[in-house]
């Protein structure tokens, strides 16, 4: 894929010129020192710039970013969920993927990038950890992000599903609340009587 590694002793090697703080050394290109600027479609195009160029270009280490202020946006381009993307051998890769192989190398087959600060567009590498799908899930119920929804206990117009009051389909998976279907049944009566 490409060649750039950062070693643990190296990563926080040297100050940045340009802004306070410490930054990675990738092939001798110190990560986010350059101030963030939109890199133009024909620079890209030319092929003048790497892979790890392009993506340090695009990476805002500025702090105060992100739960703790500490994170390191991605500005390029996303996807709707807010992942970062970019072009690595001729294929799209995820940024904080990319990110996390620069450190560690390959990332193993059914390994994931996962994010320890629940920022999708952080790019930090040491907000990242490689985990299976598992421990991404074990990690997301630890910190409390479980996508179930409180359980449905009142319909609508507010009246309880209790066992003499919901109607189950067939198919088991939907319920309606007898009441309301009463009243929705003399409403239509009422409406097409032709009395």
């Amino acid at each position: 894929m490409f060649s750039a590694k950062v070693s643990p002793t190296n990563f926080y090697e040297r100050k940045s010129p340009l802004r306070d703080r410490r930054v990675p050394l990738v092939e001798g290109y110190y990560g986010p020192t350059i101030p963030y600027r939109r890199i133009s479609a024909i620079e890209l195009r030319t092929g003048r710039w790497s892979a790890v160029q392009r993506f340090w270009a695009r990476v805002n280490a500025d702090p105060g970013h992100g739960p703790n202020g500490d994170c390191w946006l991605w500005m390029g381009p996303k996807d709707s969920n807010g992942y970062g993307r970019i072009g690595c051998d001729n294929k799209v890769m995820l940024t904080h993927r990319f990110a996390l192989e620069l450190v560690i190398g390959k990332i193993p087959d059914r390994h994931f990038s996962c994010h320890k600060c629940d920022n999708p567009s952080c790019v930090r590498p040491d907000h990242l950890f490689c985990g299976t799908a598992a421990d991404n899930s074990l990690d997301m119920v630890a910190k409390g992000r479980r996508g179930r929804r409180k359980p449905v206990t009142h319909c609508p117009a507010g009246h309880e599903f209790s066992s003499e009051n919901t109607y189950h389909h067939k198919n088991g998976v939907r319920r309606n609340c007898r009441i309301c279907a009463v009243k929705r049944t003399q409403e239509w009566r009422a409406r097409n009587s032709n009395g």
